[in-house]
């Protein structure tokens, strides 16, 4: 059987992260951290683990009857997006990324000057923050995002199995 460990809450003591509260195997446990507590759950489960924990909006804590020990925005900006790819093919004369990445010269300007191809995410060069209502809608979030990067037909058809058109 395997062990079980589920991460109930953050263990908060004056103010401050002391330890978790674990759930093994249907046991509760306290684990206590000599120094400090990271947490890094993820964008939804470090949300839901400090609003568990007492922090977060007072009105949602208070709803759902956990104690607040700090009223703070946690989670106020959660925002779900979905993602499409919209593909151009190229000339043959550019270089794909993923060789551009293999190259001696690139890694070499990344290791002695940290600039270069080898910065990128992922072929990201560019990426625009776009907010449609115009300059003076009071919602200063965008609606849009958009990555300019380079890509490869090789990646694609490997990773998502797709077999390309017959020219």
């Amino acid at each position: 059987m395997m062990d079980m460990l589920n991460l109930k809450i953050i263990i908060i003591e004056d103010r401050q992260a002391r330890g978790v509260e674990v759930d093994l195997n249907g046991a509760s446990l306290k684990v206590i951290a000599r120094k400090e507590v990271i947490l890094s759950a993820g964008t939804i489960n470090s949300a839901k683990l400090l609003m568990l924990s007492g922090i977060g909006p007072k009105e949602e804590l208070q709803k759902h009857k956990i104690p607040v020990v700090a009223d703070l925005p946690v989670g106020r900006n959660l925002q779900d997006h979905f993602g499409s790819m919209l593909n151009f093919e190229l000339s043959d004369k550019i270089e794909p990324f993923s060789q551009k990445i293999r190259k001696d010269a690139n890694i070499w300007e990344y290791i002695n000057s940290k600039s270069g191809v080898m910065t990128s995410v992922y072929g990201v060069s560019n990426i625009a923050f776009l907010n449609t209502l115009g300059i003076n809608d009071t919602n200063d979030y965008p609606e849009f995002e958009l990555y300019f990067g380079e890509g490869a037909q090789e990646v694609v058809k490997h990773q998502f199995m797709i077999s390309m058109p017959v020219k």
